[in-house]
């Protein structure tokens, strides 16, 4: 009896460490992204450009529209924004070079670094 929950502990605890370790991978790798493709707009520490660029950095659209966001990123948006109660106009050009899993991994790195949530 020992040996069978000592086994599925240590089978728990494998994948346990899987999954953080592929948590970490993406975050990692859309930090690299984030900073190939959005920082030049939204900045290192995504607080945006004055009334320019929307904040991605406790953004209020984020949240709300965070099922949008994977199309966003790979399509851009051509219409005024409203982030948290300031209007933005200017357009977000599209990334359709970015894959989807590319695009989710920015999302989560976005979420995580910069509102302390996930997906």
């Amino acid at each position: 009896m020992k040996k069978i929950s000592f086994f599925l502990l240590s089978c728990m605890l494998i994948v346990s460490c899987q999954d953080e370790t592929n948590n970490f991978v993406q975050l990692a790798s859309g930090y690299e992204l984030y900073q190939k493709n959005c920082a030049n707009c939204h900045g290192d520490d995504g607080a945006g450009l004055a009334k320019l660029i929307p904040p991605l950095k406790n953004s209020d659209y984020l949240i709300t529209y965070k099922d949008s966001l994977q199309s966003i990123i790979r399509k851009g948006i051509q219409k005024p924004i409203v982030v948290n109660g300031i209007a933005y106009s200017y357009p977000m050009p599209a990334s359709p070079k970015i894959t989807d899993s590319e695009a989710e991994s920015i999302i989560q790195f976005i979420l995580i670094k910069f509102n302390q949530q996930s997906k």
